[in-house]
């Protein structure tokens, strides 16, 4: 797997009186946008910002879907009519190309961590998916799992940074996310379970254990899934464990076989019959469609592993 290149850009702005109002240092990946369009997921940038007392700025999203966390401070957005106030822990999404206004909050000083997703169609979809709206604040119930993530992507920008750990380190960012946002309406044993779950990644655990680890019984395990979810802990394993098969068909072109086993199936026929009714086709046409959609002609080849 070949290495991203990234470039350092800082930016300080000082005010009348020669105080600085504003502390940039961002990383800025030097791919063309026609090599940002061959990637699942691409990062355009990221980077650290401090803004001080009195600091206003209209930002453009452009050619970028922008993950704004909030370390320290606090910060007012103005969009349209709407107006929100970001403090620590909070997580400001803004996919659009449309400009908004942001400015420091009463406290005087705004320091965040700044992901840059490149707007291709597909990031475009997926980011779509967990915030419909243009502008969204989000409350995150477990910041601190969301901070280590971006710890270590800015660790990985600002050294050598390998392709695929970049890659897997975003996935597990909007995985977190992801499942921060669902669990703000579930009852805490079931976020405990799902927790869990996905901590053991393709490991096989047992409802016994599961309910143990919960502090319930098996039966009210059942019930919790099955009102919350639709589904028993064991279907919503192997619905888990077939997402993660469908992210691995489109991140390389390992035989199905040894997907199947990195997902977490035992049984490569019984993942392959699993996987056709769930997404109504089989992994390798799944696979096929994701390279080559219908009516696009394409030479592109899937990425080697």
């Amino acid at each position: 797997m070949s290495n991203c290149s990234f470039t350092l850009r800082s930016t300080r702005l000082r005010d009348s009186s020669g105080n600085i109002v504003m502390d940039e240092q961002f990383y800025l990946n030097n791919d063309t946008y026609t090599e940002a369009l061959k990637d699942i997921l691409h990062c355009f940038a990221f980077g650290n910002s401090i803004w001080r007392k009195n600091m206003t700025i209209r930002k453009e999203c452009g050619s970028y879907i922008s993950f704004n966390f909030f370390l320290n401070g606090d910060a007012e957005i103005q969009y349209e009519s709407r107006k929100l106030t970001a403090h620590a822990g909070d997580l400001l999404v803004a996919q659009f190309r449309n400009g908004f206004t942001v400015k420091t909050g009463p406290s005087g000083m705004a320091r965040k961590q700044c992901l840059l997703l490149s707007y291709t169609p597909v990031q475009a979809a997926i980011c779509r998916q967990l915030f419909p709206e243009d502008l969204t604040l989000v409350h995150l119930p477990h910041p601190g799992r969301i901070r280590k993530i971006l710890d270590e992507i800015a660790g990985n920008v600002s050294g050598d940074t390998c392709e695929m750990d970049l890659l897997c380190q975003m996935l597990m960012f909007l995985q977190e996310l992801r499942n921060q946002l669902y669990s703000r309406h579930k009852p805490e044993p079931l976020v405990q379970a799902i927790r869990f779950l996905t901590q053991q990644g393709n490991a096989r655990i047992r409802r016994k254990e599961l309910a143990e680890h919960c502090g319930i019984s098996i039966s009210s395990l059942n019930r919790l899934f099955r009102d919350h979810l639709g589904c028993s802990p064991g279907q919503y394993m192997i619905q888990q464990r077939l997402e993660l098969a469908a992210r691995l068909l489109m991140l390389h072109n390992g035989n199905i076989k040894q997907i199947a086993y990195e997902a977490g199936f035992s049984s490569p026929m019984f993942f392959s019959r699993e996987f056709r009714q769930h997404y109504g086709m089989t992994p390798s046409a799944f696979r096929h469609k994701q390279f080559y959609p219908a009516g696009v002609i394409s030479s592109r080849q899937p990425p080697q592993s």
